[in-house]
């Protein structure tokens, strides 16, 4: 009886690997598909292809040109075309640069206090396009109560979320010293 059990649950254990590792190399190969499709068509100097959702963001800054994107979307922009560009911790923007701003320092607007639990991470930019103003890029995404900010993998992604904010944050900067 005991082995039927120990096998049983063993099955499972193998079955729940098994699916995992089938899911990654499914999400492996939706990323490739984007990050190939993006770097053929658009040739940015520098690209993130989200793994939580495929959202995008590129940067040539020696072609002055930011690329946005989806899985199923894309779109690239002078960089003069970025009006803002927003740091947003679970729905609240804790950091913000408008153009307007592109002399001074990027402010914080918010998200501070004791954060116990992280769920999203993300960039929210905003160009001067009427058919899609507003691109968000998902840096990390993780369900079911979230994570505490000391996490490993959080700490990762908010590194480059906050790199990204700061390569876009001196293109718009340059772009405006050039006006």
């Amino acid at each position: 009886m005991m082995f039927i059990v120990g096998g049983t649950l063993l099955a499972i254990i193998i079955g729940l690997i098994i699916g995992s590792a089938r899911r990654d190399r499914l999400q492996a190969a939706k990323l490739r598909v984007v990050q190939d499709r993006l770097s053929a068509r658009y040739k940015p100097e520098q690209l993130f292809v989200s793994p939580y959702d495929q959202s995008a963001l590129g940067l040539s800054p020696e072609r002055g040109e930011v690329l946005l994107g989806t899985a199923q979307d894309e779109a690239a922009y002078p960089v003069a075309a970025i009006l803002e560009v927003e740091g947003v911790r679970d729905g609240t923007v804790i950091r913000r640069f408008r153009r307007d701003d592109a002399d001074g320092p990027a402010a914080s607007s918010g998200g501070k206090g004791d954060v116990i639990r992280i769920n999203t991470l993300e960039l929210r930019i905003t160009v001067n396009d009427p058919g899609r103003a507003v691109w968000t890029v998902r840096f990390f995404d993780w369900p079911a109560g979230g994570v505490s900010p000391g996490n490993v993998a959080f700490q990762a992604a908010a590194r480059d979320a906050e790199r990204w904010f700061a390569l876009l944050q001196q293109a718009m900067a340059a772009d405006a010293s050039k006006a």
